[in-house]
This record gives structure tokens, sequence and C-alpha cells, in this order.
């Protein structure tokens, strides 16, 4: 701003920062009394500007200045105008502005970047030398240099930065130390239930940790445990996901390359060539493959409810069967060995008089020293344990079709006098091509008829059980309903009813918590296909259908009704 021959600096709002003088100002102040008494020369104010008013503090209201002294406003006014007459303000320079946002930008870059890799003592000191820097700078600018450069904003924005730095580190710590007793706690419960061979459990817990000395050692011990256990495709996974962690760790590397090597080349005992746990070591160097009864074994596929299942070939006439075995003697006494045995042949003695089209078809049942076998239809397709999550569920019709077959498959084997007593999406297999269902795996199937049946033996697999089967009392055809509608809500929802922690928790659900209605939990779900879940979810066996064909009957309606233009053959 100029003023005849004065210019003023200001800032961006056309604002002067004054000096107040320290010690003796620019200009003199004189009593009124010793003028009016001609005590002081009246030449003394020509051509000069004066100011007349009251100066003392106990006549005049003192203005609080920035500083925390106080002044009269008449000697405020005197400094103002002593600082425009003589241009003696604090100067303003054009890059103010630029100069503060340069430096809040360093205090921006400060907190994100730096500080949050000090350490605390580090950091903070770090931190309150920068405000003494700015601080310092900014009465050091305006005191000496007589500049304003406006660094309150940066300095205050640091103090702010700071305080919430601190804050997030100790909640972060917090999370921290929180995360590493749950680790502590997975790898102490993973040890323990790998000490009593739950080693797909142990490796689910060990898993989920972060990387350290003690679980690696840990996952090393849990891969030999599956190589003793001749599951070298679960082997190579756990020394897989411990290469993962830390590449080069002992000889996991060899470890890796071995069991792949043996994972399609291992099946159980043979007369003269077995190895300590019951295997054969199927090799490329011009070894026969070793043979079960009449069939000739080509690999491991799997493991069953009862045992190793394997993929063979009966020679005689070019059939590739699915091989069932279970070895007898390596994990049960002898007092057990013949309820077992009995057991394992139950399954196949079930299965074999089921001829339907929704049911695997059992060729051959033998047993050969301590191994016994059952040779059965070699299934194309997964088990719908591959469709129960929430990213990968098959259509409605899809699995309204699905449940027709299994209720038609169970009706057929309930009117033969058996029942299941182990319906899950695991024990049914599911042809994507075709459309076709297969159940399997009647291990815990028995005859109504059987007099080695016993009330209060419970089997099957908790989270699928009906209520009569989790007390333990006697089943029928209704109780696979149960488990059936509990695989359907599965399929639907990708979630289980009833989940709990314990087997404790898990019998309460299942016998008296109702289930949540699929309807609230997919919205797309048919009004129908919600009843028949419910009804075949009825805590009480007579509220259920009257029978697995009732089930089918109202299944069919349901998927006719809601898909009217859907094709299908069942």
């Amino acid at each position: 701003i100029e003023l005849g021959p004065l210019t003023f600096d200001t800032d961006p709002s056309y604002r002067i920062y004054p000096r107040l003088y320290e010690g003796s100002p620019g200009f003199r102040v004189h009593s009124f009394l010793d003028v009016y008494y001609n005590r002081i020369a009246t030449d003394h104010f020509k051509g000069k500007d004066v100011l007349i008013g009251i100066t003392a503090a106990s006549y005049a209201d003192e203005v609080l200045l920035p500083g925390g002294e106080t002044m009269t406003p008449l000697l405020i006014n005197a400094h103002l105008i002593n600082n425009l007459l003589h241009e003696d303000h604090v100067k303003v320079p054009e890059s103010a502005l630029s100069i503060q946002l340069a430096v809040l930008a360093v205090v921006a870059l400060f907190l994100m970047f730096l500080l949050p890799r000090l350490g605390l003592v580090t950091g903070l000191v770090t931190s309150l030398l920068l405000l003494f820097v700015l601080v310092t700078a900014h009465f050091g600018i305006m005191i000496i240099g007589e500049q304003w450069i406006p660094l309150g904003l940066p300095t205050v924005a640091l103090m702010f930065g700071v305080i919430a730095v601190a804050v997030r580190r100790k909640l972060e710590e917090s999370h921290l130390q929180t995360q590493a007793h749950l680790f502590e706690s997975n790898i102490t419960l993973g040890e323990h239930l790998q000490s009593q061979g739950q080693f797909d459990q142990a490796f689910e817990k060990y898993r989920v940790c972060p990387p350290s000395d003690k679980l690696l050692e840990r996952l090393y011990s849990l891969g030999l445990d599956f190589e003793r256990r001749r599951q070298f495709n679960k082997a190579v996974m756990v020394f897989e996901h411990l290469g993962k962690q830390r590449s080069g760790f002992r000889d996991v590397k060899q470890r890796i390359a071995k069991n792949r090597e043996l994972q399609d080349a291992v099946v159980l005992n043979r007369a003269g060539n077995s190895t300590a746990t019951g295997t054969l070591i199927i090799s490329d160097d011009g070894v026969q493959k070793p043979m079960l009864g009449r069939y000739v074994i080509d690999k491991e596929i799997g493991r069953g409810a009862m045992g190793m299942v394997y993929k063979g070939r009966d020679p005689k006439i070019g059939r590739t069967v699915a091989i069932k075995t279970m070895a007898l003697g390596e994990e049960f006494k002898d007092d057990e060995l013949q309820e077992v045995k009995s057991r394992f042949m139950r399954e196949a003695e079930s299965a074999g008089r089921l001829n339907h089209q929704n049911i695997v078809t059992i060729y051959d049942v033998g047993e050969e020293q301590e191994l016994s076998y059952i040779a059965m239809d070699f299934l194309r397709g997964k088990d719908l344990e591959n469709f129960c999550r929430k990213d990968r569920l098959l259509p409605l019709a899809v699995v309204l079709d699905i449940g027709i077959q299994v209720a038609n498959a169970l009706d057929f084997a309930h009117s033969n006098e058996v029942v299941h007593r182990d319906i899950k999406p695991a024990n049914i297999i599911y042809d994507e091509k075709n459309g076709e269902v297969k159940v399997t795996d009647f291990g815990v199937a028995y005859l109504n008829n059987s007099s080695k049946t016993k009330t209060g033996t419970m089997l099957g697999t908790p989270y699928y059980m009906s209520p009569e089967q989790a007390s333990g009392e006697q089943v029928d055809g209704r109780s696979d309903q149960f488990s059936l509608g509990i695989t359907l809500y599965e399929l639907t929802t990708g979630m289980l009813p009833f989940k709990a922690e314990n087997l404790t928790g898990q019998i309460h659900k299942i016998c008296n918590v109702k289930q949540v209605d699929v309807l609230k939990l997919r919205e797309d779900v048919p009004p129908c296909l919600s009843r028949i879940i419910n009804k075949s979810l009825s805590k009480k066996r007579d509220s259920r259908y009257a029978s697995a064909a009732h089930m089918a009957k109202a299944l069919r309606k349901c998927r006719a009704d809601s898909f009217p233009n859907l094709k299908s053959t069942n």
C-alpha cells in the first residue's frame, strides 16, 4: 500500500504488522501539566504530530498485547503512527505463503514417512528438535530480520501430528501384543493337536501364524509326521508352506521333491514288499505295479472315512475302479479288531444291496491278510464340499436338482432297510457335465434288522447329525432327511445352520436351537425351498416328511414352480 511518499508491506489480506518498541520508543511522552504550566518550551512540539490523551493506567482501560504486556490505547496509537511515519513495521515478504506451504509439506512428510520409522525416544527427540527449530525460526526472523513468516500453522500441525502418531503407535503395539498372544496360543494348540495325532487340525493352527523360529520347527516336525503316516501329498503341502515362510530352511526343497515323487506311488500292504506302515512304493524302474485282490493299483486318490482310497483297474475287463481300503491291524488292538472289521464289511453289505442310479455301485469286497477292501465305481466329478463356499455356490435350480436325486437315492436305500447316517456334502459326488449325483460312503450305515446295531452309539459327522442321532437314539430314514436338509441349507447359503466351537455346544444347537431361515440370508431363494429345508430340519422327526420320497416330491414341485422353463429328467 502506498500513501504519498510512504510504502507499506502487507500480507495478502492487506494487513500491516507493526512493531511495539521496548525500552526507549521513537517518541517522547510529556505530562499535560508540564505543558500547561510552560515547563516545556512550545518550540519542542513544532513540526511534530502530537497525541493528547490519558496514559495513566489508573484512569485508562489498558489493552492486552500479544506479548503478554498491557498498554493504554493512546500509547498503542502512538506506536502505530510512529511505525507508519517511519515505515518501521515488520515486513511481509512476497514468498511468505510459499515458505509456509513448503514448511507445512516438510512437516507432513516427516509425520508420514520418517517419524513412524523412528523409535520411541529417537522420534520424540527428533520431533522436539524440529519444533524448536520452527519456533526459533518464527520469532528469530521476526525479531532479527524484521520479517513476518507465518510458521504457526506448521508448528501446530507438527504438535498434533506427533500426538496422533504416538496414539496410533500405542494402539498398534497393543494390537500386536494381542496378535502375538493369539499366535502363541495357536502354536500351543497346534502342538497339542499334533501330539494327539490330529495333524490336519494342527496344520490349520500353524498356517495362520506369522513366521518364527518356533513355528518353522513345528512345521518341519509336522511334515515329518505326515511322512511317517505316508501321507506324502500332505507332507508336500506342509513343506511348501514352510518354504514360503523361509526359503532355504533345512532340507525342505529336497523333501518336497522326494514327497512329490512318492505321493502318487503309495499303496497299502501286499505280502513281501511292505514298509513299516503297510505301504508300497510304486517306482518307474520296471517293477510291476502291485495288486490288491485282482485289481492293479495305479495311485492314491484320497482318504475316505474308513481308510485309503486308490484308483485301480480290473485287468480282466479293463474297468477302472475306486478301491477303498483299511489296514485293520495298524491302529486297532486285538479286542477291537473284530468289531472294526465287521463295521467295515457292513458298509459293503449295505451298499452292495443298493442298485440305484444315484448310489455308488459296489463291484467287489475282499480281504488280504490285515487289509480289507471294497472295489466300487470310479466316480467322475467333485464332492459337494467344493460348492459350499459363498463364492462358489451352484445355481438354485441345480441345488434343487441335486436335492431331488439325493432324496431319490435315500428313498431307495430306506425301502431296503438301509439308513445312511452320514449324509453330508463330502459324501455326495456331483458331475457338472451331466448333472448326475452319486451318494457315497455308507461307512456308518446300518441295517434296521441287524442285531449288531446298538442304541446309544453315536456315529456320523457332528455338523450334519439329526437331533436323535446326536442324542444316541435309534434312528430311521427321517434322520437322513435332517442331514439332507443341512446339506441343502449349506449349498444354498454357504453357511451351516448349526455350528458351535465344541461337540457339546454342537449337540445343544442341533437339539434345541432353530436355524436362521435361508430367506433372511439370501433373498432370491424360492419360498418353497425355504419351507422344505425348514420342514426337514424339524427337531421332532414326526414333523418331517413321512419319507424321502415325499421330500423328493416336494423338491420336484418347488423346482417346477420356481423354474418352469428348466427341463430335467429327475
